[in-house]
């Protein structure tokens, strides 16, 4: 009788355990609170300090003061908003949009993946990789704001634009 309530117990716990670890990357439609992104509905929304992890299909990424986002594959378009901490966004492979307009952040640094990318940056000061440093052939457009950028094109290990 102990044996099998222990291993009841403990199937119970596993499939527990299993049900929230599968729950927890998998963010319903109404946990995305109806953000947009260049007016595409949000699929993976990060809020103040979060590390945003995207997925291998196309994301829809919406960080708010979120530290680090990381898209993944996909053709992703990501928004970051607000004042922040973040540190580094990477676009992963893919066609991806990057639009950092509405953020007023101390620093980024970006990596475009490879891919056919674009990139619109805002006041802040922008470090941007294109996918070219990194062996990609595809044509990047990369539009920076104000601030004081860097743009590293792969091109002789140089920036293209200071």
């Amino acid at each position: 009788m102990i044996q099998s309530s222990l291993t009841t117990l403990l199937a119970y716990a596993l499939v527990v355990s299993a049900g929230a670890f599968v729950a927890t990357p998998l963010m319903p439609a109404a946990a995305a609170d109806d953000q947009t992104c260049r007016e595409l509905d949000a699929t993976i929304v990060g809020g103040p300090g979060d590390r945003v992890v995207g997925t291998p299909e196309a994301d829809v990424i919406v960080a708010t003061n979120s530290s680090r986002v990381s898209a993944g594959g996909g053709d992703d378009t990501i928004c970051y908003i607000g004042q922040g901490p973040i540190n580094e966004i990477d676009s992963g492979d893919g066609d991806d949009y990057v639009d950092l307009t509405q953020g007023d952040l101390e620093h980024v640094s970006v990596k475009l993946g490879r891919g056919a990318d674009l990139f619109v940056g805002g006041d802040s000061p922008e470090h941007v990789t294109t996918g070219n440093a990194l062996g990609d052939d595809a044509v990047d457009r990369v539009s920076t704001g104000a601030g004081k950028d860097r743009v590293y094109s792969g091109r002789d290990a140089v920036p293209t634009r200071t």
